[in-house]
C-alpha cells in the first residue's frame, strides 16, 4: 500500500519534469529559429536597394503633408500601412527604418500566435513551437520580414484579431467587442486578403456561439443570446469598407 502511494506521489514529479524539459527544449529551438531570422535579414539588407513598389510606398509615406493627403486619398488599399508607415518615418528617414518594422511585426506575429496557441489550451509547448515555425516559414523570413510592403503589418493585425476573438469569446463584454471593431478595420484595410480573414472570423464567431448555446443545459434568455451575435454582422460591415 505504501509502495502505491508512493509511486502516485511520485509520478506528477515526473510529469513535470517532462514538461519543464519540452518547454527548455523549445526555447532553444526558438532562440536559434530567431538568430536565423535576424542574420537572413541582416544579409538580404546588406547593399541592395529598394524596388519600385517599395520606393513607391515609401516615397508616399515620406511626402510633406500637404502631398500626402491627397495621394493618401487615392490610394485603393493599403491605407492602415500607409499610416503606419509614416510613423515610423518620423522616427528615421532611412528606408532601412522600414524593413526594421516589417521585421519586427513578423517577429510580433509570431508570439501573438503563440499567446494563440495559449489561449486553445493545448499541449503548453505549441504556442512556443508555432512562434519557432513562424520565424522559419521561408515565405516570411525570405520576404515579408525584409521588405518595405504592407505583409509583415497585415499579419500582425490579423494575428491580433485571432487573439482578441477567441479572448472576447471567453470573456464577453460589449466594450471588449468594440475595441475589436476598429482593429479589424485597420487590418482589412492594411491588405485586402485580410478581408477573407475577417469573414472567416465572423463565421467562425457565430457558428462557435450557436454550438456553445444548444450545449447549455439551462439556455440563458434569448437577449444574451443576440447581444453575443449582433458582433456577427457588424463584423462583416466593417469589414466591408474599402
Amino acid at each position: 500500500m505504501n509502495k502505491l502511494q508512493n509511486r502516485q506521489m511520485n509520478e506528477p514529479t515526473f510529469l513535470e519534469e517532462g514538461s519543464t524539459r519540452s518547454s527548455l527544449a523549445d526555447m532553444v529551438w526558438l532562440g536559434i529559429a530567431f538568430v536565423l531570422h535576424l542574420l537572413y535579414f541582416a544579409a538580404f539588407q546588406a547593399e541592395r536597394a529598394c524596388w519600385r513598389d517599395e520606393a513607391h510606398a515609401w516615397n508616399l509615406a515620406t511626402a510633406p503633408l500637404r502631398d500626402f493627403l491627397p495621394f493618401f486619398a487615392y490610394v485603393e488599399h493599403q491605407t492602415g500601412y500607409l499610416l503606419a508607415l509614416r510613423a515610423v518615418s518620423w522616427i528615421s528617414a532611412d528606408p532601412f527604418a522600414a524593413g526594421v518594422f516589417s521585421l519586427l511585426c513578423t517577429i510580433a506575429a509570431g508570439g501573438v500566435l503563440a499567446m494563440l496557441s495559449r489561449n486553445l489550451k493545448p499541449k503548453p509547448t505549441l504556442g512556443l513551437t508555432a512562434w519557432t515555425l513562424t520565424l522559419l516559414a521561408p515565405l516570411l523570413y525570405r520576404y515579408t520580414s525584409c521588405v518595405i510592403r504592407p505583409y509583415a503589418f497585415a499579419f500582425l493585425l490579423h494575428a491580433c484579431v485571432l487573439l482578441g476573438t477567441t479572448s472576447l469569446f471567453s470573456r464577453y463584454s460589449v466594450k471588449r467587442l468594440l475595441l475589436l471593431f476598429p482593429l479589424i478595420v485597420l487590418s482589412v484595410n492594411t491588405q485586402p486578403i485580410n478581408l477573407v480573414g475577417a469573414y472567416a472570423v465572423a463565421g467562425i464567431w457565430g457558428l462557435a456561439t450557436l454550438i456553445q448555446w444548444f450545449k447549455m443545459e439551462q439556455p440563458t434568455p434569448l437577449k444574451a443570446l443576440s447581444s453575443k451575435l449582433i458582433g456577427l454582422p457588424t463584423v462583416v460591415v466593417l469589414s466591408s469598407i474599402p
